[in-house]
C-alpha cells in the first residue's frame, strides 16, 4: 500500500450576488457577499445601448454563417469595440467605491483558487440582456476566472 497524504479540505467558495433594481428612468445596484453583508446601493448605468447589443448580436449570430465582402468589413469595425464593451461591463460595476472594495475580495479568492461566482440578480430585461460573461479588466475576460450568470429576482 502506498500511503497518501490526507486531501486538503476544498476552499470555500466565493459566491458573489449583484441586485439591480429600476428605479424609474435609473438603475441602482448592491452587491451581497457570502456572509449576507450588503454593500451600500449604487447608480448603475447599462453600459451597452440597443444599437450596441443588435451588433454584438448579428456577430455573433449572423455573421459567422454568411460572410460577404461587406460583412468582413462591418465585422472588423465592431471587432474593434469587443473590448471596449467588456471593459464598459466591468467599469459599470466595480469602478465606483462599493464595487472597487468587492472587485478586490473577489479577485483575492479567485487567486487563492477559490470557487467564485458573480450572479447578477434582476426582474428587468434590459439588465439581463447585457452581455456580462464579456466583463473584463485588465488581467482579462472576468469569465475566465469566475462564474458569471443572471438569476431572474422574485418581484416582492
Amino acid at each position: 500500500m502506498f500511503p497518501f497524504p490526507p486531501l486538503a479540505p476544498p476552499l470555500k467558495p466565493y459566491p458573489l450576488r449583484l441586485i439591480i433594481h429600476r428605479q424609474g428612468d435609473a438603475y441602482t445596484a448592491h452587491f451581497v457577499e457570502p456572509e449576507g453583508q450588503e454593500s451600500e446601493s449604487f447608480p448603475l448605468t447599462l453600459p451597452l445601448d440597443k444599437a450596441a447589443r443588435d451588433d454584438l448580436s448579428w456577430y455573433l449570430e449572423q455573421y459567422v454563417g454568411f460572410v460577404g465582402e461587406g460583412d468582413r468589413a462591418h465585422a472588423s469595425k465592431l471587432e474593434l469595440r469587443i473590448d471596449g464593451w467588456g471593459r464598459a461591463l466591468h467599469d459599470a460595476l466595480f469602478e465606483n467605491a462599493e464595487g472597487a472594495r468587492v472587485h478586490m475580495r473577489l479577485m483575492d479568492a479567485a487567486g487563492a483558487g477559490r470557487a467564485t461566482s458573480l450572479t447578477i440578480g434582476s426582474v428587468e430585461p434590459e439588465v439581463h440582456v447585457q452581455p456580462w460573461e464579456m466583463m473584463r479588466d485588465r488581467q482579462g475576460p472576468l469569465a475566465f476566472r469566475m462564474t458569471i450568470r443572471r438569476q431572474l429576482q422574485a418581484a416582492g
